[in-house]
């Protein structure tokens, strides 16, 4: 009933996320009736089993999702109250980020790969999720105003809506991501022309395409392309090297130089709550070198 609920509330991604996650604890405590589940047999019987194969954080996503069906089944007075909530788990707040050695190892494999430099530059230099990418089409691109228009995502079912209201939003072009586009266009119409299909170029059919395509010039690109490319990544030193460590990159990097919460928020397409919760690391920094700086901008003696 909880699925059913959430249908048409979430994105499909995050509906068969859902879906993953109640086959999952479904193999272990099906059987034990909303009423009879408490905190003893949710640890005993599901928690301590499959902690030992996964991450603190995977675990507490899960968790949290467990919790939002059975405080669902509270509301609607399926039972009395949720005997589950309450356990903790050890999480770091500490985001992986790339190091320049790292960033340079990406594009150092990219260049066997050069369909996918300007998809990864468009990664580091936005900070947007891969599936935002993914979504984007030229007419997404406003190369008069230096704009990026994120208003969809893409997922393993094709377009969707994006995953908040706080996700659609413009994005500023920097100057080195605006050349790239410029030049990717360019080869993509190139491309085109040379596969005979002179129409795909027109601006009405050419505006509504996929910016990013496979080595084939055509095929859009999508989730396997991408997974496939940070394996070989990883393959070549990277630990826990990911498309979405970009965004976490970009978050951190803002925040470690000045940038205010509210913009970065604002870029990234997430609350301000979110924001400071995720990257408390880079926020505790510039606290103390906000103190560090007091002898300096205090006038007493």
């Amino acid at each position: 009933m909880f699925i059913e609920y959430q249908t048409n509330k979430v994105t499909m991604s995050t509906l068969l996320n859902t879906k993953n996650v109640r086959n999952k604890i479904c193999k272990y405590i099906g059987s034990v009736k909303l009423t009879q589940l408490n905190s003893y047999i949710y640890r005993r019987d599901f928690l301590s089993i499959v902690e030992k194969d996964l991450a603190q954080g995977t675990l507490k996503a899960y968790d949290s999702k467990m919790n939002a069906a059975i405080n669902f089944a509270v509301k609607n007075e399926m039972i009395d109250r949720n005997r589950i909530k309450g356990e903790s788990f050890e999480t770091s707040n500490r985001k992986k980020i790339y190091t320049t050695e790292e960033v340079e190892t990406i594009f150092k494999v990219a260049e066997k790969y050069p369909h996918l430099r300007a998809p990864i530059l468009f990664l580091m230099h936005t900070g947007v999720r891969v599936g935002e990418m993914l979504s984007i089409k030229w007419r997404d691109i406003d190369f008069d105003k230096n704009l990026i228009d994120i208003n969809c995502t893409y997922t393993k079912f094709g377009e969707s809506k994006p995953k908040s209201k706080y996700s659609v939003r413009k994005i500023p072009m920097s100057k080195k991501l605006m050349l790239e586009l410029k030049k990717y266009k360019a080869h993509r119409k190139a491309t085109l022309l040379q596969k005979g299909m002179i129409a795909s170029v027109s601006k009405e059919k050419f505006e509504p395409q996929y910016v990013f395509v496979a080595t084939n010039g055509t095929t859009t690109l999508n989730y396997d392309h991408i997974k496939r490319f940070f394996k070989k990544v990883q393959q070549a030193g990277v630990k826990e090297a990911t498309p979405h460590v970009f965004r976490h990159t970009f978050a951190s990097r803002l925040i470690s130089e000045g940038i205010d919460i509210a913009t970065v928020a604002s870029l990234l397409g997430d609350t301000i709550d979110t924001v400071q919760k995720t990257y408390v690391h880079a926020i505790e920094n510039k606290k103390e070198e906000a103190i560090n700086k007091l002898d300096k901008i205090m006038f007493y003696h």
